[in-house]
């Protein structure tokens, strides 16, 4: 009876409006709106429009380094300043994919983003963000008692993959039984052209401990021999970061580690002299 009342064009219009938005659903991909450096939706591109939030996997590729601002980093010491032996993370991009994990093409040109690295205030501190190669101006607001760091720069310019957006200088504080995790979270990542780009939200967690050395299960006679080797030049430091959980790398010397065991953000002999009388009982779990 209500059915005999509608119009039939009505029912038609209704018709072709459902087959409109099953037809441009089906084109419509993740990849093409994101959120702006003021937080608004951005803009689309191909006429069509889908979350800001793609699925694990896809969308921008953000990654943590280990690293020592020291020669010792020869690939990376054309950017790295004063190289006044400071260690931390390098932050940055290393790719762009699609919807089908498919490298975006033409790469897109960075234009800026606002990101924060969060962790245990008591555990570790952020001693400070410096530039990285890409981005050389970044403005940062350190607050190591609600353990939030939040940087953000735009008029960069950076390439992905491997785009190095900032670096910054960190320092343990807990006991050699703390492990110390850090995150970075990016909240608005632009194109050139002021266009957000989705990021991947798969997280990023770097975990340190103070004295391990050898990204081991344990802090023994071997993070000290590390070291020294690493001193006189016959070991590498370490780039991967160790996740939560995660084997770590026991080939090389976790420099953030290490340069930990003395506070006073210098990896020499005097955190191996260090390390070495905590192993025979002269220091305790602080290396005091």
């Amino acid at each position: 009876m209500v059915g005999s009342m509608v119009p039939k064009r009505w029912i038609v219009s209704i018709a072709l409006v459902g087959l409109i938005a099953i037809f441009v659903s089906s084109f419509s991909t993740f990849w093409v709106e994101g959120v702006g450096a003021d937080g608004t939706t951005g803009g689309t591109t191909g006429g069509t429009t889908g979350p800001t939030t793609p699925p694990e996997g896809q969308g921008a590729q953000v990654y943590m380094q280990v690293h020592r601002d020291s020669t010792d980093y020869s690939g990376t010491a054309t950017w790295d300043g004063p190289q006044d032996g400071a260690s931390g993370v390098i932050i940055g991009v290393s790719d762009v994919l699609d919807a089908q994990g498919t490298s975006t093409s033409p790469m897109p040109l960075l234009g800026g983003y606002q990101a924060e690295l969060q962790y245990d205030g008591t555990c570790i501190n952020i001693v400070e963000i410096r530039a990285g190669r890409d981005f050389d101006a970044p403005t940062a607001n350190i607050n190591n008692s609600t353990g939030v760091a939040s940087f953000t720069q735009v008029n960069g310019t950076g390439d992905a993959p491997d785009t190095i957006l900032a670096f910054a200088r960190l320092k343990l504080v807990g006991d050699k039984t703390a492990l110390c995790n850090i995150e970075i979270v990016f909240t608005s990542l632009i194109d050139e052209n002021v266009v957000g780009i989705p990021i991947d939200p798969t997280q990023v967690i770097a975990q340190f401990r103070r004295g391990n050395g050898l990204e081991d299960a344990n802090i023994n006679v071997g993070d000290a021999l590390f070291t020294a080797q690493y001193l006189v030049g016959v070991r590498a430091g370490c780039t991967a970061i160790k996740a939560p959980g995660g084997p770590g790398t026991t080939t090389c010397l976790n420099p953030v580690n290490m340069e930990a065991v003395i506070a006073d953000e210098v990896l020499n002999v005097g955190d191996l002299l260090f390390l070495k009388q905590h192993l025979v009982g002269l220091r305790d779990d602080n290396y005091q």
